[in-house]
């Protein structure tokens, strides 16, 4: 297209309010522009239109399609904020804009995957949050245009991610709560599934790092369940999945290992294995041989806790081993154990002490991995008659 047949389609699509149309027009996979090396003062003329909103927006978008094309990736960037900043202003002042959400959407994400060669990505990534901020609080301040905000909020929490900078998500997430709070919360089937997903996916990998294990378990399985079907989300899908079996694990649901090769997680095959069977050392090996990898993604430290679970389930597979044999030999069930084998599977799995058994043992019993206590006199265990080992949603570190 030229310069003009570009700007007269983008302003069709503006006056009949057609998202799909506009959304196509903009992005660069789709439509190339010939005449982008004329001079500034061109590009100008042809964005002029009635509505000096969407002259700003065109000129500046014009301008940094032809940055972009000449590899002056600085200054497209910086266009490109502007081009951030002249859209929402449009959005705002348009009395029904959802149809302009769309093309926020795209505009966002091209606008992220612009790159600077020779520079620092980091400061580019810092400039686009100044910019990103500033909108979020001129949608935050417009209380119909809730959908806007939701998507500049999923902008905000990647960059922030991107910077491992993840104390600079509450305030987001605190905005939207209380946006919503007088509605009974954010309901996930009023905002579209693209936003919704991204947004949930975000907000439940911070939960991760904040140790919120239920509710990142409840948004990530949402994010999931409405990921689009198919190949199409399945990259989407992998991404969710590497926190959601994290949470999952501590939470004492273990993910099928069909289901682990199926989206190229073999890296918790052995570790979901070793808690399953309460195998101490199955865990420790695997858990240092990808630690670059879970640290990476930041979830290394949530892996690490399970080391519990584990302690517990192989508590649970001694105490199941030694009631069956007290059983044999005296015919009924008992709820006192000795330590003793404890101490032995213990040494076996984790060179652990006596004394060391003892701190485990104290442990899971404190954190209500175990129900019971210690007979320190008799040195044994006195477990509980109504479930001994309860289910890992009612410990105390859950």
């Amino acid at each position: 297209l030229s310069c003009r047949e570009f700007c007269e389609r983008v302003w069709r699509s503006v006056n009949r309010s057609d998202a799909d149309g506009l959304r196509g027009l903009l992005d660069p996979a789709n439509v190339s522009i010939r005449d982008l090396v004329q001079e500034d003062s061109f590009l100008h003329n042809c964005a002029q239109h009635q509505d000096k909103n969407w002259t700003d927006f065109l000129r500046e978008y014009l301008m940094m399609r032809k940055c972009k094309h000449q590899g002056n990736a600085g200054r497209a960037l910086e266009c490109a904020q502007a081009v951030i900043k002249a859209i929402v202003t449009a959005y705002v002042d348009a009395d029904e804009g959802s149809w302009l959400v769309p093309s926020l959407q795209l505009l966002t994400m091209w606008i992220r995957k612009l790159e600077n060669p020779g520079s620092d990505p980091t400061a580019a990534t810092k400039e686009l949050i100044s910019t990103l901020r500033d909108v979020f609080k001129t949608l935050n301040r417009e209380k119909s245009k809730r959908i806007g905000m939701l998507w500049i909020t999923c902008e905000l929490l990647r960059a922030y991610f991107a910077l491992g900078q993840i104390n600079q998500c509450q305030f987001l997430i605190n905005a939207i709560i209380q946006l919503y709070q007088k509605e009974g919360g954010l309901n996930q089937n009023e905002i579209p599934k693209s936003i919704g997903v991204t947004l949930f996916f975000f907000w439940g990998k911070h939960c991760v790092f904040d140790y919120k294990f239920q509710d990142a378990d409840a948004k990530l399985t949402w994010a999931l369940r409405n990921c689009p079907p198919g190949q199409k989300g399945f990259k989407a899908r992998k991404r969710i999945l590497e926190y959601l079996v994290p949470c999952k694990l501590r939470l004492g649901i273990l993910p099928s290992e069909e289901g682990l090769k199926r989206y190229g997680l073999d890296v918790f095959i052995d570790l979901t294995r070793a808690v399953r069977e309460g195998d101490v050392r199955l865990f420790d090996e695997r858990l240092e041989e990808h630690s670059i990898k879970f640290i990476r993604s930041g979830t290394y430290l949530l892996l690490e806790k399970l080391k519990l679970l584990v302690y517990r389930n192989l508590c649970r597979h001694v105490h199941s081993i030694e009631l069956q044999r007290l059983i044999a030999e005296t015919g009924k069930a008992a709820t006192q154990i000795s330590i003793a084998p404890f101490e032995v599977a213990l040494r076996w799995q984790d060179d652990c002490t006596p004394d060391e058994t003892v701190c485990i043992l104290s442990n899971l019993i404190y954190q209500k991995a175990i129900k019971g206590y210690i007979s320190n006199e008799h040195k044994k265990i006195v477990f509980s008659k109504d479930k001994p080992f309860p289910p890992v949603s009612t410990w105390r570190s859950s």
